[in-house]
């Protein structure tokens, strides 16, 4: 385990080995182009080389330190996105569960479209999972919140599949179940997104996915 670790030292401070080189060598060529030739210039070319090296180990420096930042705010951005995308099917798929009467000869039709856009909620939430463990996150409450949410989708998902499976064949009972249940899902989903994004920097988020009063009625939802 020992003999990676090395590696990764030694090829982290590769660059900078090699800029520190081009540098004293760029600074020797320029000094003796310029006709430093004699023996007592030799320390002064020395000395110039050298700061030639230092301000290319600098710049380095400040080059890999640049980079790892911004690849580091690049993937914030793409988990931010992820979680508002994910809170945004979950607003969209309460919206096609919020239906009072199902009539029978549209149950089949009605199922597609919750099936629909269920999918699209679990592939959302399989893109955040992807970019667990969250590794490059450094603020606490940040990554703790993002693990929170990771935990909670895992619990999700089997309610998820259930009721997918279940509208293979809907029934309007399936159907009233499917609409219960995955209100009730969503808005866990939703809860957990909101507690995995603290920060106010991280922009505008999704409202709360809501049922209107009919339907909660309709599907004998007596929760707020």
């Amino acid at each position: 385990m020992a003999a990676p670790r090395i590696v990764k030292k030694l090829v982290g401070i590769a660059p900078i080995l090699f800029g520190a080189g081009v540098g004293f060598f760029a600074g020797l060529v320029l000094a003796y182009s310029l006709g430093t030739s004699k023996v007592d210039d030799v320390v002064e070319t020395v000395i110039g080389a050298a700061l030639g090296a230092g301000i290319t180990v600098f710049g380095t420096l400040w080059v890999t330190q640049f980079l790892s930042n911004r690849t580091t705010e690049q993937y914030e951005h793409l988990v931010v996105e992820a979680i508002k995308g994910i809170q945004g099917d979950t607003s969209r798929l309460v919206t096609v569960l919020d239906k009072q009467a199902i009539p029978d000869d549209a149950a089949a039709e009605y199922a597609a479209k919750v099936r629909t856009q269920t999918g699209l909620l679990m592939d959302g939430m399989e893109l955040f999972e992807g970019l667990a463990p969250f590794k490059e996150i450094v603020d606490y409450k940040f990554r703790l919140g993002l693990f929170q949410l990771h935990e909670e989708l895992r619990k999700c998902r089997p309610s998820l599949m259930k009721e997918l499976h279940g509208l293979d064949d809907p029934t309007i009972s399936v159907l009233r179940n499917a609409q219960r249940d995955l209100f009730i899902v969503s808005e866990r989903i939703y809860r957990a997104t909101k507690g995995a994004l603290p920060n106010p920097n991280h922009g505008h988020q999704a409202d709360a996915p809501k049922l209107s009063a009919e339907t909660k009625a309709a599907l004998g939802i007596t929760a707020p």
